[in-house]
């Protein structure tokens, strides 16, 4: 699902025909191709995972600070 979103976000299509050491595998298609796949969108990509990781940790410290609040009043 989250390759999906990546796709989806970046505008290119993912899957489809790959070539992995001679053999051909054919992959479902993931997105659609709005914009042509370019290295590019390597670079996009992981800054998408960074602030993904980023805004994880703040919802994670969010949450334990709500918790801690809510039991220190018990």
């Amino acid at each position: 699902w989250c390759e999906t979103a990546v796709a989806i976000q970046l505008g290119v299509q993912l899957g489809g025909s790959n070539t992995y050491e001679g053999v051909i595998s054919h992959r479902a298609k993931i997105g659609e191709e709005i914009v042509p796949l370019a290295s590019h969108h390597i670079i996009e990509s992981i800054q998408m995972m960074n602030r993904t990781i980023w805004l994880f940790f703040l919802l994670l410290w969010i949450g334990g600070i709500c918790f801690e609040a809510a039991f220190s009043w018990f």
